[in-house]
């Protein structure tokens, strides 16, 4: 997960990266792309993990704006991603 703090443009940004380039046979692709979307062995999925992670940010925005050096006294918005 990357955290992004825009003190200019007063945004966060939270965004999970995944590198599928290691995935080098169709197996290993499947495996990738099941624990994205999926979750396996009862384990969440990567989009479930970061939706509890953007979750967390946005209940505590203003300790998030405030460790990213902004001033949580102005509106700032949030958004997240998928990379």
């Amino acid at each position: 997960m990357v955290l992004v703090g825009d003190p200019k443009r007063r945004r966060v940004l939270v965004v999970e990266c995944k590198d599928l380039s290691l995935a080098r046979t169709p197996f290993e692709m499947a495996h990738e792309l099941t624990e994205l979307f999926d979750g396996a062995n009862g384990k969440k999925s990567i989009i479930e993990k970061h939706e509890a992670r953007t979750q967390w940010v946005k209940t505590n925005i203003r300790d998030v704006i405030k460790f990213l050096g902004g001033d949580p006294i102005h509106s700032w918005l949030l958004y997240h991603s998928l990379l």
